[in-house]
């Protein structure tokens, strides 16, 4: 039984491989500085057999064709020579392509003939922008595009000649921006807790100036790219007030959106902290003027609603809180330099801070 079905899985395949059908990569045009001839016709055989679509004939069996009966293929570009060379290869389908460097931009044309019929059924045109480490992804492409074969968006926003331009890039390679390093800059905490801040101990303050400097480390990761439109996740830990004598620890989660055009972007998202509070009220003396008391100082007779508020004699506790961020990148030579404000909105006080930083990480690295 096991020997029968193999005989039958060999059956399968041998029909297989004869109902595919056959082409060969006869002939390639390259003007400009560029690989060779032989390079990208065996780039293109290589890219054309991954498809799985054809039994590509390999160059050795396209030579010995070729002793029997001589052809010039330095001019065989016409209907009737690629028709030729097509029957003595015996191939159903015969590609001829040329391309031509000018100085970032490559042209890739390409044709496919069809060997019974002597005209050509199909024929693409590319322009990609050029770079020799990456021309047989460019050829890849091209091939995709004369059998209409699906292509990532993003291989298009980065190797299309147009579409990178429009991104204003560097071409194919282009590494995005990744400002993961170390950050620091200031915060100015404005409000009733500015103001607690400035009080002293004994009235739940903390004898501190509501400016102070920050101090920490991002790291993000790409999750979006097209070409001139990047969305990072980004994770901050910065330790706040190190020039007062406390280390107040934050940890923040932000979604970025990044113009690659000019370095803008913005980003939201949360942000964890400690922070000390107190459960208590204010109280308002004769003249108008209100002061703030823990609950347990309330008298019998007062009748008040306790709120927690920002308070050195409190406990400590982690508090989530929203963070909204933009900023913009500089970039000098490998370096890329962000600068960046940022707000937390709060009842009691908004926070606002600026962020200085940067990333030596080379941008460039193939896609």
């Amino acid at each position: 039984m096991k020997k029968f079905s193999l005989i039958i899985l060999g059956l399968i395949l041998a029909l297989t491989i004869q109902a595919q059908e056959k082409l060969a990569v006869v002939n390639f045009d390259v003007t400009g500085e560029s690989l060779t001839k032989e390079q990208y016709l065996s780039i293109t055989r290589s890219e054309v057999s991954k498809m799985g679509r054809f039994l590509v004939i390999d160059k050795y069996t396209l030579q010995e064709a070729l002793a029997e009966n001589p052809v010039d293929l330095k001019s065989c570009f016409g209907i009737k020579c690629l028709t030729k060379v097509g029957q003595q290869v015996k191939a159903d389908f015969v590609i001829a392509g040329s391309i031509e460097i000018i100085i970032d931009k490559a042209i890739v044309s390409l044709r496919l003939l069809d060997v019974s019929k002597g005209e050509i059924v199909k024929s693409s045109y590319s322009e990609f922008y050029w770079s020799e480490s990456n021309a047989q992804r460019i050829v890849q492409l091209a091939v995709y595009q004369l059998f209409d074969k699906e292509v990532d968006q993003q291989l298009l926003n980065v190797y299309d000649y147009e579409l990178a331009k429009q991104g204003k890039l560097e071409g194919p390679d282009l590494q995005v921006y990744n400002l993961t390093g170390p950050r620091f800059g200031g915060v100015y905490q404005t409000g009733t807790m500015g103001d607690v801040l400035k009080n002293n101990k004994n009235d739940g303050g903390f004898d501190k100036q509501p400016m102070m400097t920050v101090i920490g480390f991002q790291h993000e990761k790409q999750y979006l790219y097209t070409g001139s439109f990047q969305a990072v996740f980004q994770t901050n830990f910065s330790l706040t007030g190190l020039d007062q004598q406390i280390a107040i620890p934050s940890l923040n989660f932000l979604n970025g959106f990044r113009s690659t055009k000019n370095g803008w972007e913005f980003g939201f998202g949360p942000s964890f902290r400690i922070r000390k509070s107190a459960e208590g009220f204010y109280r308002t003396d004769e003249k108008g003027v209100k002061t703030w008391h823990l609950s347990d100082e309330a008298l019998p007779y007062e009748g008040v609603s306790p709120t927690k508020r920002l308070d050195s004699r409190g406990s400590t506790k982690i508090i989530s809180t929203w963070i909204w961020a933009i900023g913009r990148t500089f970039s000098a030579g490998k370096m890329n330099m962000p600068i960046n404000l940022y707000t937390i909105p709060d009842k009691d006080g908004w926070l606002f801070g600026i962020s200085l930083g940067y990333s030596l990480q080379s941008r460039k690295k193939s896609i």
